[in-house]
């Protein structure tokens, strides 16, 4: 891969969220818009762990599991990354049973012992299969992929957590796009949690107007806010209002919701700047906002992504345009502890001819 150009080649508008990602004839990755193009051809990522990469970012994780077993049935000498690409998705769907069989199939393929099956940390008070949802810059009609993907990801899912701390704003549209998933979560009796729901509340104080019937996604997206964070009060004074300005009758409180933390975690519970965390979806350059800061003060920066379960290929795209203007300006970057999905999907980007990328210590 060529260096990357100076700072200055980059606009102010360069954004590699929008760019055309191809497959050149030689199998390499072209990168194209108005700024420019880059042609990888350096090393070829096996087909079946391209296209599993990017389903499970895409939040397929069934069809993603699909294609990796595909692939080691038809291959037992599959590359190694197609292997530790099923394990970890065995892993994070909490298919214990089926990581140990492809595991003695593995071990009878290279005759060496597979990875182990990882036990979730009890402590964390996380199941296994909770995805972590970040939402950043403002939600509106625009959020509808992240939305949407979140959905998708919660078929499979026990519980949800979607983290707000990151939001901007908020518009009608986007809080209509997050209310009617919450009331899908309902009906399927799924639990679902509001980490930060206290920046939520905050941010959706400012647009509620008694007496002017606007926003009303944005009034029922703050009831939700108050009900998870146990505030009966403010709650039920909302609801009037809602009531009088709507003129029709509020949700109901609900006794038996459980309440999330009213306060913020101490700073040892809450991840480092470094860090990457849980399911990065359709994530502004907002989403990355503590690796900038880090940028601007560090030669190095390590990226902690011990955490990080799936990124997709918008996030993606917007990190590496990141990644980009931080090695123009001298820096070194290294992600630490990739899971092999994610890896996948850096692969096919290029990230990986640009970081250095230290695999997952689990696989």
């Amino acid at each position: 891969m060529p260096e990357a150009p100076p700072a200055s080649e980059f606009p102010d508008d360069y954004d590699l969220a929008s760019l055309d990602f191809t497959t050149s004839d030689e199998g390499g990755l072209v990168v194209g818009n108005a700024h420019m193009t880059m042609t990888e051809a350096s090393r070829s990522l096996d087909p079946a762990a391209e296209q599993a990469a990017m389903t499970f970012a895409n939040g397929h994780d069934a069809d993603a599991l699909k294609l990796l077993q595909a692939a080691v049935l038809a291959n037992p000498k599959a590359p190694e990354l197609v292997w530790r690409m099923l394990f970890d998705l065995c892993q994070f769907l909490g298919q214990h049973d089926a990581f140990e069989a492809h595991g003695v199939d593995y071990a009878v393929a290279f005759e060496r012992s597979p990875p182990s099956w990882t036990s979730p940390d009890a402590s964390s008070g996380v199941r296994p299969n909770a995805p972590l949802i970040s939402l950043s810059g403002v939600l509106s009609q625009a959020s509808a992929a992240s939305i949407e993907q979140l959905r998708r990801l919660s078929e499979r899912a026990k519980e949800m957590r979607i983290d707000v701390n990151r939001l901007k704003d908020a518009d009608a549209a986007g809080g209509a796009l997050l209310v009617e998933a919450i009331a899908d979560f309902k009906r399927r009796k799924l639990p679902f949690f509001l980490v930060n729901a206290p920046v939520l509340a905050s941010l959706l104080e400012q647009k509620i107007q008694p007496g002017q019937p606007q926003n009303e996604s944005l009034w029922l997206l703050l009831l939700e806010a108050y009900q998870q964070l146990g505030r009966h009060d403010p709650f039920e004074e909302l609801a009037l209002n809602y009531a009088v300005t709507f003129e029709k009758s509020p949700p109901a409180w609900e006794d038996q919701a459980v309440a999330t933390r009213e306060v913020a975690p101490p700073p040892s519970a809450r991840p480092p700047a470094n860090a990457l965390c849980g399911d990065v979806l359709g994530a502004s350059a907002d989403a990355f906002a503590g690796l900038s800061a880090l940028a601007s003060e560090c030669d190095i920066i390590e990226v902690d992504c011990s955490a990080l379960r799936r990124m997709d290929f918008v996030s993606a795209g917007t990190l590496l345009n990141l990644i980009v203007k931080w090695q123009a300006a001298g820096k070194s970057i290294r992600f630490i502890d990739v899971n092999a999905l994610v890896e996948g999907l850096f692969t096919v980007l290029g990230i990986d001819q640009i970081v250095t990328l230290q695999r997952s210590k689990k696989t």
